[in-house]
């Protein structure tokens, strides 16, 4: 869902999470994640049918490009020797006599679960976390968990330790967060595997602002085996030189906006990192300028896709 509020303007030029919408609703100025730049991503198993649907305060002159759609594949072996088949995305190959025959390539989405670790333990290593992902943090990545030590973020209502991640919990660098500096995490994929799709949340990003910048930057991009960029996001913005600030260009006052409480999705306290292209065999998710250390993650995904 996209949301804000401006004032009774036609043409309004502030709103509580945007700031201008002159240049945060216009296609030529906007950055990626504001409305005039907005990506609607949606995934799941077995979708067939998709609403997109303007509410209260529409804005009839807009244009959509950049539609993609991922379809996974099914074969089902018989016992002719010959039998071919034509998967989506297709693919062309023979099936052997034994009805229990497997393709080699299956399409599918992977969701990391960190419910079995426990909190403050390691989840760095390949298939540590689940099979085919390493992950690699500064310091070291650990298993975060509501409530529970280490202590990332608390969150602005209710002083919630490692407020409002999943069930099953999520992870963070707890090294780098002591240390007051910038995070950085490698996403790696095992010999010969690449992805076509990665997203991870993001939480508690904006409202600590440890070395008083006034721009905030952070990036995730997507790398194939030759070193080539695939895809990448960028989150920035400005705010004045404070150590919890109250106000931003893009996202208003981030004692809310920046907070896992209370921040609603898209805004840097609720953002969720997603890049996508062919031959993905490694990610690297990048604090800038501006840096907040207090910051968790959960809700880790990728897919693969036959080639």
């Amino acid at each position: 869902e996209l949301s804000y509020t401006t004032l009774a303007r036609q043409n309004p030029r502030s709103s509580d999470l945007y700031g201008d919408l002159w240049s945060s609703g216009d296609a030529g100025l906007a950055t990626s994640g504001q409305p005039g730049n907005w990506t609607w991503h949606v995934s799941g198993n077995g979708i067939v049918r998709i609403e997109l649907v303007s509410g209260a305060g529409f804005d009839p002159n807009i244009g959509f490009d950049k539609l993609t759609f991922g379809t996974g594949c099914t074969a089902i072996a018989t016992n002719t020797p010959t039998d071919t088949f034509t998967p989506s995305p297709t693919v062309t190959g023979t099936l052997s006599a034994t009805p229990t025959s497997t393709l080699a390539c299956q399409p599918s989405i992977t969701t990391a679960n960190f419910g079995r670790f426990a909190a403050g333990a390691s989840i760095e290593g390949m298939g540590k976390v689940v099979s085919g992902l390493n992950i690699d943090a500064t310091g070291t990545a650990v298993k975060i968990a509501q409530g529970a030590a280490p202590t990332l973020y608390i969150i602005n209502v209710g002083s919630v330790k490692n407020g409002k991640l999943s069930v099953g919990g999520g992870f963070s660098d707890n090294v780098t967060k002591n240390a007051r500096q910038p995070h950085h995490y490698t996403f790696t994929f095992a010999s010969g595997t690449s992805v076509n799709d990665f997203s991870v949340h993001m939480l508690d990003f904006g409202d600590y602002n440890p070395t008083l910048s006034t721009s905030h930057s952070m990036s995730i991009t997507a790398y194939n085996a030759a070193n080539e960029v695939v895809a990448t996001q960028e989150l920035s913005y400005t705010t004045l030189a404070r150590q919890n600030p109250r106000s931003s260009d893009l996202y208003g006052d981030l004692w809310s906006s920046g907070d896992a409480g209370l921040a609603t999705s898209g805004q840097p306290g609720n953002w969720i990192w997603h890049v996508s292209g062919n031959g993905i065999v490694r990610i690297e998710l990048v604090s800038g300028a501006g840096f907040d250390p207090n910051i968790g993650f959960d809700k880790l995904t990728f897919g693969t896709g036959c080639p």
